[in-house]
């Protein structure tokens, strides 16, 4: 899908999503497992938005129709990696290149696509770091863990792309490390991605049980 042609607006927050992954681990596709009312990728989409992100970019395979049409029916732009076998920083990579595009000094927020019990605000105090403090890098933190999303001033933005594939986004965290803050949370959420089955089922029973509640 290509983008559309937009006019650049200043200082948005944009968050990148990458969904470009074969979820070896689960075993099947992560993102549109059903998560409560919505899916895995629904709520945390929903959280960023919620929680300060103007625009949500979703990257993903070529070849993933279903993920595809999810994002044009819920009119999140959407981009592909043409090459998901590079890893995960490819993918992201990908979805800057297009922020920056559209763009003017984004402030970036980047999160995966499974992390679907991740608090809106915790979304807005990592935003609100980067404001308040001057930092350019914010990452929230649960009992001394670092989760998403992490939020990037624009000042650094264009680095990501020509960051070593082989160490991935981590490598921004330790280049500007005197740049970094870490914001301790309250919500677990952060850091509670969907990697395996048994991940999926105990935190799908914990939606369901609210909403019954």
């Amino acid at each position: 899908m290509t983008p559309r042609r937009e006019r650049k607006q200043y200082r948005k927050v944009v968050a990148v999503v990458p969904a470009a992954g074969r979820s070896r681990r689960m075993g099947r596709a992560k993102p549109l497992l059903p998560f409560g009312d919505t899916t895995l990728i629904g709520a945390t989409v929903s959280a960023l938005e919620r929680g300060g992100a103007h625009a949500v970019i979703v990257v993903t395979r070529a070849d993933d129709r279903t993920l595809i049409h999810w994002a044009k029916e819920h009119k999140i732009r959407q981009v592909e990696n043409p090459a998901p076998h590079r890893g995960m920083l490819s993918t992201i990579q990908a979805g800057v290149a297009v922020a920056l595009q559209l763009y003017r000094e984004p402030t970036l927020l980047v999160s995966p696509a499974d992390l679907p019990r991740l608090k809106a605000e915790s979304v807005t105090q990592v935003v609100r770091a980067l404001d308040q403090t001057g930092v350019a890098l914010a990452v929230p933190t649960w009992r001394g863990k670092r989760g998403h999303p992490l939020a990037i001033a624009h000042r650094l933005a264009g680095e990501i792309a020509q960051l070593d594939l082989e160490l991935g986004l981590r490598q921004l965290l330790t280049l500007h490390a005197e740049e970094l803050v870490s914001l301790p949370t309250g919500d677990p959420g952060v850091v509670r991605d969907v990697d395996t089955p048994e991940d999926y089922a105990r935190l799908a029973a914990q939606a369901v049980g609210e909403i019954r509640s």
